[in-house]
């Protein structure tokens, strides 16, 4: 297995552009198997690779983002209509990546990213 790492602390660099652009040409002019780890918590390359409908209903099904890796404490959750709930995080044996399309696979990034330590 081979790893590219794209890293700048500069914002507007191009990073994301530049990272879905190598994956999805390793994966349609290669055949290679690739996997977008999307540790942003902007979440840019989940935004490039999954509209916000199909990100919205991944979530509501309990699909896993980059928040299951480092969220490993249990933690309540407040809900209008179904009051609070404690949620368990995730085994990592659990986590399962989202397909984009053949060969091209995102652990997709989350807005809550921001509250982990």
């Amino acid at each position: 297995m081979k790893t590219i790492a794209v890293v700048n602390m500069k914002g507007g660099v191009a990073k994301t552009t530049l990272s879905v652009n190598i994956a999805d040409c390793l994966c349609t002019r290669h055949q290679a198997r690739v996997l977008i780890v999307d540790i942003d918590p902007q979440f840019n390359a989940t935004q490039c690779l999954i509209s916000g409908e199909t990100y919205e209903k991944m979530l509501s099904d309990g699909a896993s983002t980059i928040v299951d890796i480092f969220d490993y404490i249990p933690r309540p959750s407040a809900s209008t209509t179904s009051g609070i709930t404690t949620i368990q995080p995730k085994k990592l044996t659990d986590i399962k990546p989202t397909k984009v399309k053949e060969g091209l696979f995102i652990l997709p990034g989350n807005l809550q990213l921001y509250r982990l330590e």
